[in-house]
């Protein structure tokens, strides 16, 4: 019995397969040879050893990012798809504009007042409560600098995205004088049965059927009806388009949030009486929502369910340092996050009882 148990022992550790197995490459679609290293355990398991292990191992595949819903992500947004006007992309650039003077301006006056609010009345507050509605307001604000982390990344990683089908669907394809064709039997059509057909039909099931209840629908049209009902198409952006997204949206968001994030915690901090501290923190939050109000008041709402519909980003680290940012943004978030926010908490707590006289 145990001559022959240790006879199989032997056998087992004693096979080692090489296995040659053909898979596609991802780069170029093409068959590609990738060789594994198969060795049998004692027990008949396996274990599969490759050139890429760590990368196996350590990146997380598939990282999902999109746009912001507010006026910085319609910007992007707006600069990007081709079915926007030069009249809507200059109004959104404008609002993009306000919102930032808006939000800076009132920053401003936020350092002001906290400045002036040091005193010895801070230290009558409830420490708890104020502790509280200090890190309750930096988990908001934690939020509104991941969204900008979310939008970095969306903006560095957009020129790596399979490209998206053409936006204006089978009128993008054909030629101008069908367009044409088309635009002139849907006017004649459109007295007698207006109806509407999706714009992904073939040449042969035009017919009739690009036509609205109330216009032609031109070329223009069909791609902005379809970005309305499909969302926006902003993938494969040129670098040259990146770089002036990274120095005009997203570097002036995360800069104004940071600023918010700090400045707003020292007003709420220096509130003089515990209803003040909550007050504080209902005022301090209005303010980081105006780009979103300036969303929801001034566009419409067509355009605005066209960005929530826009497809979320998907991409694949592929370096160290992505692979640890992703890891740090998914992974980790759950342990670095309120970490952070605790040691935020205290520190601008700490600072503003230092100020205001309260340990002496």
């Amino acid at each position: 019995m145990l001559s022959s148990s240790r006879k199989k022992q032997r056998r087992l550790r004693d096979m080692e397969l090489q296995v040659s197995q053909e898979l596609p490459d991802p780069d170029d679609g093409e068959p590609g040879e990738l060789s594994h290293r198969l060795r049998l355990s004692p027990r008949g398991g396996s274990e599969v050893s490759s050139d890429d292990d760590w990368l196996r191992r350590s990146s997380v595949m598939g990282r999902r990012v999109r746009l912001p819903h507010n006026i910085f992500g319609l910007a992007i947004a707006a600069s990007v798809d081709e079915t926007f006007v030069v009249t809507q992309r200059v109004m959104i650039n404008i609002f993009l504009v306000a919102s930032c003077l808006i939000q800076g301006f009132l920053i401003h006056m936020l350092r002001e007042i906290s400045d002036e609010a040091l005193g010895p009345k801070v230290c009558e507050c409830s420490y708890m409560l104020q502790w509280s509605c200090v890190f309750l307001y930096l988990m908001i604000m934690w939020d509104e600098v991941s969204s900008s982390f979310e939008l970095l990344e969306f903006v560095l990683f957009s020129g790596e995205a399979d490209p998206l089908p053409d936006s204006q669907g089978f009128l993008g394809q054909v030629g101008p004088a069908d367009q044409w064709q088309v635009c002139v039997e849907g006017e004649m059509k459109s007295h007698r049965t207006p109806m509407y057909a999706p714009v992904h039909l073939s040449h042969e099931e035009v017919d009739w059927q690009f036509m609205s209840a109330a216009c032609t629908i031109c070329p223009e049209e069909a791609a902005m009806d379809v970005s309305f009902e499909d969302g926006f198409n902003v993938k494969n952006v040129r670098r040259c388009t990146r770089v002036a997204f990274l120095l005009f949206a997203v570097l002036p968001k995360l800069a104004l949030e940071l600023a918010m994030l700090w400045i707003g915690a020292q007003y709420v901090a220096v509130s003089k009486s515990n209803e003040e501290v909550i007050n504080s923190v209902v005022a301090v939050t209005f303010i980081i929502s105006i780009d979103e109000l300036i969303l929801t008041s001034l566009i419409s709402g067509r355009i605005r369910h066209a960005l929530e519909r826009t497809e979320v980003l998907t991409y694949n680290p592929s370096s160290m340092c992505a692979v640890l940012w992703t890891r740090i943004r998914t992974t980790w978030k759950i342990f670095i996050d309120p970490f952070l926010i605790v040691v935020l908490t205290q520190l601008i707590l700490s600072r503003a009882y230092h100020h205001a006289g309260c340990y002496s």
